[in-house]
């Protein structure tokens, strides 16, 4: 095999490889909850709870969500003061979010289903929410993933109303909280929301600078060998 043949066939591979990285983005360090809550917090509901079988592969975050007076809804969150700091706490989400930011979490429920579930994230006084499709039957778990785009089928919807897409990338240039609402209705007894295996999906900056690099210098290779050839080629009309 010559050296031409070489650099082209090596060229593809690498084309490959760099194609592979964007359609499998690197995982962040995923939120597993084995053990602990991991300093996850939740509003107008009791301490969450850290259940040590059940779960997907171990434990997981678990939710009491009481008996509501009339419809409401509970937060479960990060944050960058008690936890996530890998996912809020002033966070820039905004060059991520296109096309592989993506929110992938596990979610179980025992009891009465809930009225809704949502994942959501703030930047100060704007929180921004996105419903999923549906829920998984009581007691089984159900997987999700949820991008951070405005146009990706279904709406993001800033909570207090009136947002528009400019106004959600903006926000996403900072986010301090991120995580979910969970509504209840009015119901006979507590119900238990649970969550699993939440992380989010970037693209690693440093293996596609890498791959990019390999390309550029199997390109100039490429242009070394294919220059030669031309000399090579002048040099042969020349003689005869």
């Amino acid at each position: 095999m010559n050296k031409t043949t070489l650099h082209i066939l090596c060229g593809f591979m690498a084309l490959g490889l760099l194609g592979s990285v964007w359609a499998t983005p690197t995982v962040n360090t995923p939120e597993t909850w084995d053990s602990t809550t991991a300093g996850w917090q939740q509003n107008g509901g009791a301490v969450l709870g850290n259940p040590g079988s059940g779960g997907n592969l171990g434990g997981y975050l678990q939710a009491e969500l009481p008996v509501a007076e009339g419809n409401m809804n509970y937060q479960i969150f990060a944050d960058g003061t008690t936890a996530g700091g890998i996912y809020a706490g002033n966070q820039n989400y905004g060059g991520l979010s296109d096309p592989t930011m993506v929110a992938f979490f596990d979610f179980r429920y025992d009891g009465v289903a809930p009225a809704g579930l949502s994942l959501y994230f703030s930047n100060g006084g704007n929180e921004w929410i996105r419903p999923v499709d549906s829920l998984p039957a009581e007691g089984a778990w159900g997987s999700y993933s949820i991008p951070f785009l405005w146009g990706d089928g279904t709406t993001w919807n800033l909570a207090g109303g009136g947002g528009d897409e400019n106004l959600f990338l903006l926000d996403l240039l900072s986010v301090d909280r991120v995580g979910f609402w969970v509504g209840v209705g009015m119901e006979p007894s507590s119900q238990y929301a649970s969550f699993d295996n939440f992380e989010l999906r970037i693209p690693e900056p440093n293996t596609v600078f890498f791959l990019s690099a390999v390309l550029l210098s199997l390109g100039a290779s490429f242009r070394r060998n294919v220059a030669d050839g031309l000399r090579w080629a002048r040099a042969l009309v020349m003689k005869v």
